[in-house]
């Protein structure tokens, strides 16, 4: 009987975790030397290694950010590098996608109602407006172990009550590839076509135009952007290095702007060291040229040479900090050189289950649409996230953003959110948003003050 019993064990195609384990129960049994906690032990030493095998053949899944109506809350989310955590609540009726061969669909559309009491974000002669958005995406992913492949497809169209010179329609279509050939190296492709329209008193943004004194206001400037990205990655023990090229087209449909149509060609060289499973230094060389087709005054080549560290100090906080120098040199106009401290600066903290802050700081140089100028733009903005129940979520945010420009005009930007979302059954959700806007600067006549109030409905498959 125990003849039978050993070969049956040893037989060829079945050594595997749990007859290796039985394996050595039964000579613990014959020469009384394992006793039962080593044999708990190396089960579980084996069933570790089983499962660091797994994973290393098996890279999780991108990062996907849940559905809502009133998302505006946290623009701090959507610019993270640290994805949220997953300990939150899960609603009741969390989108699942359709399957479609290799892919996975999920499709999603939403209808705003927006009321506006200033629309064109004046000082005076404030025109108010209700707003009819309707917007619709669709991602798709594939079921691969080890690589991926995603498309995203968007369209926000707007519609004005009254003012109709503002109707406008945005859309978006982005392509991503991720291959990981061997465990160390990883290749991350993505290509991007997006038709977008200014948004009315944002920084860096031409000012309202009117083609007399007597005539409306033309509609927002609507912008083409075509660009191309490939990284490369390669992880080495507790070094990982990666080195992405990115190629990008800017050009103006509208207004006049053709003096902004430009391309640029952006390198970037990234060096990450893990400390500890927790905490990684890093160190970023980037080199930026700018072109414009009809402006070359505006030719520049922008250096960044940055350092920081990433973290995640519990289970419960996540965040990473990269602060430098960046030098912007002006092609044709050498005495226009600036440099400048810029920074990027993310955090996540969940001290419970049901409540999530965001906190995004950041600075960096930009140019304006307005007169061509040059300006370094500081931001700050704080969000809270907390679940009443798995259905029922409050929001708030308060952003702040300050350009300075070469002219020594300065401005501030104020926007301060506060909302409710709540899931319904069927994979619907509601939810209701209040935003008030302000702008403080030193040319006279240059501030603004608005509030903006929505509704929206949300459904997702």
């Amino acid at each position: 009987m125990f003849t039978r019993s050993l070969l049956a064990i040893c037989a060829p195609g079945r050594w595997n975790i749990h007859t290796y384990l039985s394996f050595l129960t039964v000579l613990s049994l014959m020469n009384g030397m394992v006793t039962g906690d080593t044999i708990a032990a190396e089960r579980s030493r084996i069933l570790a290694e089983d499962a660091f095998r797994w994973l290393d053949s098996h890279p999780a899944p991108p990062y996907l950010p849940a559905t809502g109506g009133t998302s505006g809350w946290d623009a701090a989310e959507r610019n993270a590098t640290v994805p949220p955590h997953t300990s939150t609540p899960a609603p009741h009726h969390a989108s699942r996608g359709l399957n479609f061969g290799a892919f996975r669909a999920f499709p999603e559309i939403s209808s705003t109602v927006r009321w506006d009491d200033n629309v064109y974000k004046t000082a005076t002669n404030t025109r108010s407006d209700t707003i009819t958005q309707i917007k619709s995406a669709m991602k798709l992913l594939t079921h691969w172990a080890q690589n991926r492949l995603e498309g995203n497809l968007e369209a926000n169209i707007k519609r004005y009550q009254e003012l109709k010179t503002e109707d406008n329609t945005d859309q978006k279509f982005s392509l991503n590839a991720h291959l990981a050939p061997t465990r160390r190296v990883e290749f991350d492709l993505s290509v991007s076509r997006s038709l977008e329209h200014d948004e009315r008193g944002e920084p860096g943004k031409a000012s309202v135009q009117t083609p007399s004194l007597f005539s409306a206001p033309v509609g927002p400037n609507a912008w083409q952007q075509d660009s191309f990205k490939g990284t490369s990655r390669l992880k080495l023990r507790r070094l990982t290095t990666e080195f992405s090229l990115g190629h990008a087209e800017r050009i103006s449909l509208n207004n006049n702007q053709f003096t902004q149509d430009h391309t640029w060609n952006d390198a970037t060289l990234l060096f990450r060291w893990a400390l500890t499973p927790k905490t990684s230094l890093l160190a970023e060389i980037g080199q930026k040229e700018t072109v414009y087709d009809v402006s070359p005054k505006l030719d520049n080549t922008e250096t960044r040479l940055l350092a920081g560290i990433s973290w995640k100090a519990t289970a419960r906080t996540e965040s990473q900090t990269k602060i430098g120098i960046t030098n912007k040199s002006l092609t044709n106009a050498q005495g226009k050189n600036n440099r400048s401290l810029t920074w990027n600066s993310t955090a996540s903290w969940q001290p419970q289950s049901r409540t999530r802050f965001n906190f995004v700081s950041n600075r960096s140089m930009q140019m304006s649409e307005d007169q061509n100028e040059a300006y370094v733009s500081s931001g700050v903005q704080f969000g809270i996230k907390h679940t009443l129940a798995v259905d029922w979520d409050l929001l708030a945010s308060v952003d702040l953003n300050q350009s300075v420009y070469e002219t020594a005009k300065e401005e501030n930007f104020w926007t301060s959110k506060a909302g409710m979302e709540y899931k319904l059954p069927n994979w619907f959700s509601v939810g209701t948003e209040f935003v008030r806007k302000t702008k403080q600067s030193t040319v006279v006549g240059g501030e603004y003050g608005s509030n903006a109030l929505m509704f929206t409905l949300t459904g997702a498959l």
